[in-house]
């Protein structure tokens, strides 16, 4: 796959392993879990480049789809480059880790597909929330331990004594973790 939330051996600290015995399998579950977090987050978050073309709005203001911003590297509006500003009083662009804001008199015109912008969004290692990795964490330990009774949604241990598994796709407590980063959907 690539980027994935946790390492090896960070798996391999959480879960108490010391032997490489099953390192290939941990890379695959580890890899598997980093692309179900994607999908229930519904948005890239490892550092990316994009060059996208978006409907104009009519505003001043308009939320780019990956997130958060880093860097802005081009705009332009109605094949019109826009230039980027320092100052919120000055003529041009300024954007934050969601959004670009026109200064000035300016709007993203209305119309289809009108808006060109090139920018880098996501997260490095080094900036990645602590919530992705626990998140990660949990679900890998969680998985790895399932294989050892794959199809069981319960087990009757004695008279009166039952263990009853989780079997969604990811756990709540990752679910709890990611909640506050998902993509909202669109309104």
């Amino acid at each position: 796959m690539g980027e994935v939330f946790a390492s090896l051996s960070e798996v391999k600290s959480w879960l108490r392993i010391t032997v490489a015995t099953d390192d290939t399998l941990l890379g695959v579950i580890n890899d598997s879990v980093t692309a179900a977090i994607l999908t229930f987050l519904s948005r890239d978050i490892f550092q990316a480049t994009y060059d996208i073309r978006l409907n104009g709005t009519g505003q001043r203001r308009m939320k780019l789809p990956q997130y958060p911003v880093t860097a802005v590297s081009s705009l332009k509006i109605d094949e019109g480059v826009i230039a980027p500003t320092l100052s919120s009083t000055g003529i041009g662009f300024m954007f934050d880790e969601k959004t670009i804001y026109l200064m000035g008199d300016s709007v993203f015109t209305r119309a289809f597909q009108n808006v060109q912008v090139g920018y880098t969004a996501g997260y490095t290692a080094g900036t990645m929330p602590d919530d992705f990795k626990l998140a990660a964490l949990h679900q890998v330990g969680h998985e790895y331990r399932m294989r050892e009774r794959i199809g069981e949604q319960s087990k009757m241990l004695g008279p009166g004594q039952t263990v009853s598994y989780i079997i969604d796709e990811l756990l709540p407590v990752v679910k709890g973790k990611l909640e506050r980063h998902r993509k909202a959907a669109p309104v």
